[in-house]
């Protein structure tokens, strides 16, 4: 009997550091109940490994140069800069609050948040695919060797208050031509955009392409008497421009500031443009409620344009747009202020000629 209970005692203690191992292992395997991670690549640490020992929704703060490629592939990760807790300074042009990763973040298949960093190096910077969904905020995508931000294959992306600037630095040549842009979105994926600047990227500011959604701003009238926030406000800029050129003033060669093609859809609701726009392969571009546009559109190929304005809005909304619309006999302007052949110098349709 006493062997019995002796047995009993044994086997209950076994269960018991058996159940509390595998609670451990619920954790990361240091323990770590907090869900943050500190990972201080100048102390040689690494944020792939960070994300690989995470078991659960975790924030992982980084600080210094992190020369790695990032795979986010698990759910509910934010790589951040932002420790300290400090709001978004977009006056800043280089407005991220902490770390930097030299590489290339990838969110595949899961959802993920990228916040105040700074992302460059010789690749893209991020890529959502696979289904991924990520929200992007506060961050300088800089200078990268391909595209700033890709999003693809039935991918999501919401991006706020970013500054994607200068990337496509590598050159165009004729065996292995680039067309890097500051955000290219495709295969049917979709990406909102509310404040953010793209300017002097080496092919475009935006693409949407292959059956891709992408729209700026919020839906107009946001209530009685509301205007569009001027916090959404996005910048687009062709490489070679300055903000605000005239039409037909800057640009480089082969480069625009907005590429619709292939079935892409672009919507933008609280805009500033400056250069040119080339909508194309059965594409829809609508441009409307507070929009500034300096450049001309180039629309071919069975593609919709639409610029209009809401003069019976309160208070009214009107898009300005400096440039000509340009189009084939493909083209079609449903409900739109400008037809196609017209030149504007202002506030539409007021401005334009013919």
């Amino acid at each position: 009997m006493l062997f019995s209970k002796a047995i009993a005692t044994v086997s209950i203690a076994a269960v018991m550091a058996l159940f509390a191992t595998h609670a451990n292992a619920d954790d990361d395997d240091d323990g770590n109940k907090t869900r943050t991670r500190i990972v201080d690549c100048g102390e040689g640490q690494s944020v792939q490994a960070a994300i690989n020992r995470a078991k659960r929704p975790t924030t992982i703060f980084i600080e210094g140069s992190c020369a790695e490629d990032v795979l986010v592939d698990k759910d509910d990760i934010t790589l951040s800069g932002n420790r300290a807790g400090a709001a978004c300074d977009t006056g800043d042009p280089r407005f991220s609050a902490g770390g930097t990763i030299d590489g290339t973040i990838t969110v595949a298949g899961v959802r993920a948040r990228i916040e105040f960093l700074t992302i460059t190096g010789s690749g893209e910077g991020i890529l959502v695919t696979d289904r991924g969904a990520a929200e992007i905020a506060c961050n300088a995508i800089h200078a990268n060797q391909a595209g700033g931000v890709l999003v693809l294959d039935d991918s999501f992306a919401r991006l706020r208050d970013n500054l994607v600037s200068s990337n496509g630095q590598r050159s165009f040549n004729k065996a292995n031509v680039f067309f890097d842009c500051g955000l290219f979105v495709g295969d049917a994926s979709a990406v909102k955009s509310f404040g953010n600047t793209y300017k002097q990227n080496q092919y475009c500011a935006v693409e949407a392409d292959r059956q891709a959604y992408f729209r700026n701003g919020s839906f107009i009238p946001r209530g009685t008497g509301e205007a569009p926030d001027p916090d959404e406000l996005d910048i687009y800029v062709q490489k070679g421009c300055n903000q605000g050129d005239p039409a037909g003033a800057c640009g480089d060669p082969g480069t625009v500031a907005l590429e619709v093609f292939n079935g892409g859809n672009a919507d933008l609701r609280n805009a500033d443009v400056t250069g040119l726009m080339e909508v194309l392969g059965a594409s829809n571009l609508r441009i409307g409620t507070r929009a500034t546009v300096n450049g001309n559109i180039d629309a071919r190929h069975n593609s919709v344009v639409r610029l209009e304005s809401r003069p019976g809005l309160i208070p009214p909304q009107t898009t300005d747009f400096h440039g000509s619309l340009f189009c084939d006999a493909s083209v079609q302007t449903f409900f739109s202020r400008v037809q196609c052949g017209q030149t504007c110098a202002g506030p539409i349709p007021g401005s334009c000629v013919p």
